[in-house]
Parts: structure tokens; sequence; C-alpha cells
């Protein structure tokens, strides 16, 4: 995925400075680090890319690439678009 000045990591991102009413994106568990907190990401573009990286969230235009370290994870493994009343993918 992306690797510039963009990315940030999971845990960069405050929870209370999300907005209430913002759609979100909650990584509530990893299978490989059980202990780690969860995390809450603000779906604030028009597109997201979920796909497998370094964890990390980077911006690009109005496109949110989200990235997991996960085998089974394709590079691009599904985009979400915004569609009038919600995320279709």
């Amino acid at each position: 995925m992306l690797s510039d000045a963009n990315t940030r990591s999971l845990h960069d991102i405050e929870v209370g400075a999300l907005a209430d009413g913002v759609p979100s994106l909650v990584r509530a568990f990893r299978c490989d680090r059980p202990g780690e907190p969860p995390a809450r990401i603000a779906l604030d573009a028009n597109q997201v890319v979920l796909g497998r990286g370094d964890l990390g969230v980077a911006r690009r235009d109005d496109e949110l690439m989200v990235s997991v370290p996960d085998d089974s994870m394709s590079t691009v493994h599904a985009r979400l678009v915004r569609r009038h009343h919600g995320f279709a993918s």
C-alpha cells in the first residue's frame, strides 16, 4: 500500500477525536496479537481500500487505504465506495 508522510499508525488515531455520526470501521482484535487494543477508523473518504500491508492508514486524494498484516488477505482485498445512504462493496 502507501508508505509516505500520509501514513499513520492505527494507534495514532484519537478515538475521542472521531465525530459522532461519522461512519467508522472498527478493528476489534488481531488474532496474531490478541492483547493489542482495538482501533476505530473514521471512514471520511469516498472510497476505502482494505488490503494486506504494514499496519496503518493512508490517504490519497479522496481514498482511504487501510492496511493489515494478514497473509490471508490480498494486497487489495476489498474496496468500499460511498453511496447515497452508506457504503457498498
